[in-house]
């Protein structure tokens, strides 16, 4: 398969990652009204979006003409999905150990006061 690239969607797929980076770093958390709203509040959730929209775009372009006749390919969606899913539980797998750390002081904490 002849893989064509879509330069403009790596320039925003970028933009999109500072967007989330900006909205995870928080670089305005003592401002209030417009300058909070729109610095801190709204690059996460346009990012996400976009996110979602090139992947549906992706998705649809991989299930070939037989999208364009309003039926899904399930045995490629079925491929597709199944990648996401392996992705998903691994990145689970990575993410988990840090869950857990950053859960258990408080659950110490709990624990201690319904021993005492």
């Amino acid at each position: 398969m002849n893989k064509q690239e879509y330069p403009w969607i790596d320039y925003m797929k970028l933009a999109a990652a500072v967007l989330v980076v900006i909205m995870h770093i928080n670089p305005m958390e003592n401002t209030t009204g417009f300058v909070h709203l729109l610095f801190c509040k709204t690059p996460g959730p346009l990012a996400n979006a976009f996110f979602f929209i090139v992947a549906g775009y992706f998705f649809a372009r991989g299930q070939g003409p037989s999208l364009g006749r309003g039926c899904l390919s399930w045995s490629k969606a079925g491929r597709t999905l199944k990648r996401l899913i392996a992705l998903y539980l691994l990145w689970s797998v990575i993410c988990l150990p840090m869950a857990i750390y950053s859960l258990l002081p408080e659950f110490l904490m709990r624990f201690l006061v319904w021993i005492v």
